[in-house]
C-alpha cells in the first residue's frame, strides 16, 4: 500500500511539474503572448509615476590634486638627400642629364656595355 501511494504521488508530482514548464512561459508573459493568426497591435498604457526608495549618503569630500602632464615631441631629423644625377647620351649624340630619386644608394652598377652601331638596347623605368 505504502509503494501505491509513493508511485501514485510522483505521478502527480511529475504531471504538475510538466503542465508547469509547458504553461510557465504563457502565463509569465500574461497579456503579450498572441497567436500568430491573430496579429493585433498591444495597447499603449499610460506610464505610472515610479518611485524610487533611496537609502541617504552623506556627501564625501573629495580632494582634487593638480597633475601637470608635459609632453615634448620632436620629429626625427631627415638627413638632407644629396643630388645625384646621371648622364645619358640619346642616339642623335646629345647628352641629357636626369636627377636620381633616393639618392647615392638608388644607384646599382653593372658592368659597361658598349652599343655599337645597329644594336639596341631596352631600359625599362620602374615607377613608383
Amino acid at each position: 500500500m505504502m509503494s501505491q501511494q509513493r508511485v501514485s504521488w510522483a505521478k502527480h508530482t511529475v504531471l504538475l511539474t510538466a503542465a508547469f514548464l509547458l504553461l510557465a512561459p504563457e502565463i509569465l508573459a500574461g497579456e503579450h503572448v498572441r497567436a500568430a493568426d491573430n496579429p493585433t497591435a498591444p495597447t499603449p498604457r499610460p506610464a505610472a509615476p515610479v518611485t524610487i526608495a533611496r537609502r541617504f549618503t552623506p556627501p564625501v569630500a573629495v580632494v582634487v590634486v593638480p597633475v601637470t602632464v608635459s609632453v615634448a615631441v620632436t620629429p626625427p631629423a631627415k638627413p638632407a638627400a644629396e643630388e645625384v644625377y646621371v648622364d645619358l647620351r640619346g642616339p642623335d649624340g646629345q647628352r641629357r642629364t636626369f636627377s636620381v630619386e633616393g639618392g647615392p644608394g638608388a644607384i646599382r652598377t653593372q658592368p659597361v656595355m658598349v652599343l655599337r652601331p645597329g644594336q639596341s638596347v631596352t631600359v625599362r623605368l620602374a615607377l613608383k
